[in-house]
């Protein structure tokens, strides 16, 4: 297969014109047609970009041996001094999965470089298109955070290529071995006094509920736990769960609406914050959520309403499992399980928004001090949920949330059927 790119041409609209009516061919982007497209109005399109002089346009060919097809397009757009932006597309839909678009882009940037002088090429790409991704990432782009539009992501591929370099020598020498923070050390190691100083601020402080490093604000904690309240439609006859309760900053606000709680933390000195805050129908207990033993501490009570807040990140892949056989052992029949604040691996990028961050995130990853913990894939819940004869659904957050752009919630059903 010999792909090559050619300057687009008004006759290419022939042919154009049956991409642009195909909705497959634009799911992922920001625009697409809203009407019709006939080859008139196709024609006049390219007529039109053709004249434009800080754009470079360009044709996709494929020869499989029989003489070049067209497929798709590639340009270079907004060209100004050292810097465009790049987009493309294959709109034969039977060269998906080829390759093509691969070597497509690294024609296009070879041409950016070298004959143009271009320092930087920089693109949108919607965060939900991982194939495009990774693409992108392979012909070099990295990510340079949140673009203008809502699940956009801006990539850049600079031709320095210095600080690439050294982020994608991190991210190979890390591989799939990702050494695990010790989660039970640094949680007993915290400095207890803050979380005692009786405000809301100081207990979120202490359990790093926190955007750019600051507490997040009374609005944004009433979401955290109102989400919980609604999620499990919790009543005041309700005798609920709360995994990985840390200092019972959130347990405390869910006892309102509940008759009882009880919350688990493997971590005494932050329940020691919790339990100088206790309302009387709170319980703590000090255990991992992960042991055997769980079920006898909690003296082989049931709970139909179960709620992990902002914990998952704390466990490595393998422990998910485990998580979900204690559950199973707590949990009384038609129980659901509400997991939030679940950061998700296809926006580890979309957080770690710089090359530098980026770096650090590796460096600190390498060495076991990585600040968040463990990113999760949705079909990695679910398949793993789905094992063990429950269903899990995946939940976007609402946009209120101010992490909704790298966060996910998740439902956990026990003896719904499938």
């Amino acid at each position: 297969m010999n792909v090559t790119i050619r300057p687009l041409t008004i006759t290419d609209a022939a042919t154009s014109y049956k991409w642009r009516n195909d909705p497959k061919v634009w799911e992922y982007t920001e625009t697409h047609p809203d009407k019709e497209i006939t080859p008139e109005i196709e024609t006049e399109w390219i007529i039109d970009v053709l004249k434009k002089k800080n754009e470079m346009r360009f044709a996709i060919c494929v020869d499989d041996g029989l003489g070049p097809v067209y497929v798709g397009n590639v340009q270079l757009t907004e060209i100004d001094g050292d810097t465009a932006q790049f987009h493309i597309f294959i709109g034969a839909k039977e060269y998906w999965g080829r390759g093509v678009g691969s070597l497509a882009t690294e024609k296009i940037l070879q041409l950016a470089e070298h004959e143009l002088g271009l320092k930087t090429v920089w693109l949108e790409v919607n965060c939900n298109h991982a194939k495009a991704r990774r693409v992108y990432e392979r012909c070099g782009f990295a990510s340079e955070g949140i673009a203008s539009h809502n699940y956009t992501i801006r990539m850049a591929k600079r031709f320095d290529g210095q600080r690439q370099f050294e982020t994608v020598e991190l991210e190979n020498k890390l591989c799939n071995e990702k050494p695990m923070r010790d989660w039970k050390t640094y949680w007993n190691s915290i400095d207890t006094q803050q979380g005692k100083k009786n405000d809301w601020a100081s207990l979120l402080q202490q359990v790093e509920r926190t955007i750019n490093k600051k507490p997040i604000n009374d609005a944004q904690f009433k979401i955290v736990y109102e989400r919980i309240v609604m999620a499990l439609s919790l009543e005041k006859n309700d005798v609920v769960l709360d995994l990985c309760c840390g200092n019972g900053a959130v347990t405390e606000k869910i006892a309102n609406y509940v008759d009882s709680i009880t919350g688990v933390d493997f971590s005494q000195p932050l329940l020691d914050v919790a339990n100088t805050l206790k309302s009387n129908n709170v319980n703590y207990i000090c255990g991992s959520v992960l042991d055997d033993s769980l079920v006898k501490l909690i003296k082989n009570r049931k709970f139909k309403k179960v709620y992990m807040n902002t914990g998952l990140q704390h466990f490595a892949e393998n422990d998910f499992s485990k998580l979900l056989d204690n559950f199973l052992m707590l949990s009384a029949p038609k129980a659901i399980f509400f997991i939030t604040d679940i950061p998700e691996k296809k926006n580890l990028r979309v957080f770690y928004n710089t090359e530098e961050r980026l770096k650090e995130y590796y460096e600190r990853t390498a060495n076991g001090t990585e600040a968040i913990g463990t990113w999760w894939d949705r079909e990695f819940l679910v398949e793993t949920a789905m094992k063990k004869g429950l269903i899990l659904e995946a939940l976007d957050q609402s946009a209120d949330s101010q992490m909704s752009h790298y966060r996910f919630d998740a439902m956990i059903y026990k003896d719904k059927q499938f």
